[in-house]
């Protein structure tokens, strides 16, 4: 015999059903929107990434195997009647002159090419030679003994600033080009030191590297150190231990962080000191109406089916095959990363057999290699960031990091609380009772005691990974003047701490640590908690016509 089920028992039930499905509809246009919007992200900035990997795919100093290279070469050999392999030589010579400012031997180099009368491509090479070449301005370099070195530096005039420093810098720049092999380049790079000693009739330089410029100072100095012909090296943001960040990607090990992605739309910048503002309006908009967290939950869950497929192809398609780019994945990673990406290994075997050199003589020997040098008279720095969260796309966004570089490689060992955290009352006790103290930062985020160079490591707070805070260009250089070894004690106005004020672009010591922030990142104005209290009350409404109140 069938159930009896009332009028009223069947009209509950239907509403309730009723209520389930639009539920569902608003959650599945919401995720919808969330989805296609990232959806519409990423696909436009892989186009726009591709193209410009398309677009520098055929030059020759690049370590890949890429049909499109094919297909120039052989369009190359028909124009210009010239053999693919001698066409590539004679191209990739004239681009290595040009690196190193020789313009017009490059442009003569690329006009005696057989063919170069028809080829328009060449042409346009030539011109873009002859432009950059009207730019640069004539130096003396006998005055030049300080090499720095960074890829991405446009503007020398402004890093170099002698108003900032108060005294005339006699600097020179080394620029290379950060897709090659960091063997390669240490090797230009040595052959540019010896040209520089041997105008200026000196023994030494000094140098600088930031971010992956420390890649090419650390294998220099595994390669050549041993000539001591450098007197202090300073590393600067460095990347020469591993970059997390990096290591996520190539291994394809990417995962939202709900916590963290607002964190970093709160406090998080961009290299310039920008900030997320309206994007974080937005996300807080979501979160306080409970539907942030279901979209990443849902992003998350597609990235996991799709990175198998996705992340090798992607990283290879845009900078999967430049070793500068690998020198930045960590020891622990590096295996990892090579078989995601690497799957063809055959295909890859010359551009593995690079790698592994790096990862097997620079990046697991390097600290002991430092060491060692620094023991022959090598004089060393160590300049950090930090305060600045990570991107949140992997498991370990919330470590203290500079926004690009975690610090406790980027310093060679400090222990650090997680970003928007303080060392914890019992780890403070034990590290003060085993002589830390000095070492422990006033803010109570770092301990520099076990840094490799604890003395000579520096920690500057609130700077984003490609900021540059003018004063310290002027501890850079009494830090080359110094006639010892620079330490954190040597000038008062230098002290091992410091915090950033982005706006005055000054420096002060750290003092105290940080009064309770709002994590809302300034969003409980009354006009955003008056939108999100409409939006609630609007879907309240429309979920009342189908049966009780479901939101709170």
């Amino acid at each position: 015999m069938a159930a009896y089920r009332s009028p009223r028992y069947e009209e509950e039930r239907k509403r309730k059903r009723r209520k389930a499905i639009l539920m569902r509809i608003l959650v599945g246009v919401l995720l919808a929107g969330i989805l296609a919007s990232l959806f519409i992200g990423v696909r436009a900035a892989y186009r726009s990434i591709r193209g410009w990997v398309d677009s520098v795919m055929n030059d020759p100093l690049l370590e890949t195997t890429s049909a499109a290279a094919t297909r120039e070469a052989k369009a190359s050999t028909e124009e210009t009647q010239m053999p693919a392999e001698r066409f590539a030589e004679e191209t990739a010579r004239a681009e290595k002159l040009a690196l190193s400012y020789d313009y017009d031997a490059a442009v003569d180099l690329l006009q005696s090419l057989p063919g170069y009368s028809t080829s328009e491509e060449l042409k346009a090479v030539v011109q873009d030679y002859l432009k950059a070449k009207a730019l640069l301005v004539r130096q003396d370099v006998t005055q030049v003994y300080h090499l720095y070195f960074h890829s991405l530096i446009v503007d020398p005039s402004v890093t170099f600033d002698p108003a900032v420093a108060g005294f005339k810098l006699n600097d020179y720049m080394y620029t290379y080009d950060s897709r090659r092999d960091p063997y390669a380049t240490a090797k230009e790079l040595k052959e540019y030191i010896d040209a520089v000693l041997a105008a200026t009739g000196k023994s030494k330089v000094n140098l600088i590297g930031r971010c992956l410029g420390t890649t090419v100072m650390a294998t220099y100095l595994t390669a050549y150190g041993k000539e001591k012909k450098v007197e202090t090296a300073i590393f600067y943001a460095s990347a020469f231990n591993g970059v997390y960040m990096m290591d996520a990607f190539f291994s394809g090990d990417i995962d939202i962080d709900y916590g963290m992605m607002q964190y970093y739309l709160a406090y998080g910048k961009d290299d310039e000191g920008g900030d997320f503002g309206t994007v974080h309006e937005i996300a807080d908009i979501f979160s306080k109406l409970g539907l942030l967290g279901v979209g990443i939950n849902k992003v998350n869950q597609v990235i996991e089916k799709m990175s198998p497929y996705l992340f090798p192809r992607l990283v290879l398609a845009i900078f999967g095959t430049w070793p500068g780019h690998w020198a930045m994945i960590s020891s622990g990673a590096y295996q990892k990363a090579l078989a995601v990406t690497m799957q063809d290994a055959a295909k890859y075997a010359g551009l593995i057999k690079k790698l592994d050199k790096y990862q097997t003589n620079v990046m697991a020997k390097f600290p002991q290699t430092l060491e060692t040098l620094r023991k022959g008279g090598l004089r060393v720095a160590v300049v950090c960031k930090y305060n600045s969260p990570l991107v949140p796309l992997s498991p370990k966004s919330d470590m203290q990091a500079d926004g690009t570089v975690e610090l406790k490689t980027m310093s060679l060992g400090a222990l650090a609380a997680d970003i928007g955290q303080t060392l914890s009352n019992s780890y403070l006790i034990a590290a003060r009772r085993a002589g830390h103290d000095p070492y422990i930062s006033k803010d109570l985020v770092i301990d520099a005691y076990p840094c490799q160079y604890r003395d000579y490591t520096w920690f500057i707070k609130n700077c984003p990974h490609g900021e540059y805070p003018p004063e310290i260009d002027t501890m850079f250089m009494e830090i080359f003047h110094s006639s010892t070894q620079y330490t954190v004690n040597t000038n008062s106005k230098f002290p091992q701490f410091v915090t950033y004020n982005t706006e005055t672009k000054k420096i002060a010591p750290v003092t105290g640590p940080d009064t309770g922030a709002d994590t809302s990142g300034g969003l409980n104005s009354s006009f955003f908690n008056k939108v999100v209290d409409w939006i609630r009350s609007f879907l309240q409404k429309i979920v009342g016509m189908f049966g009780s109140r479901v939101m709170g």
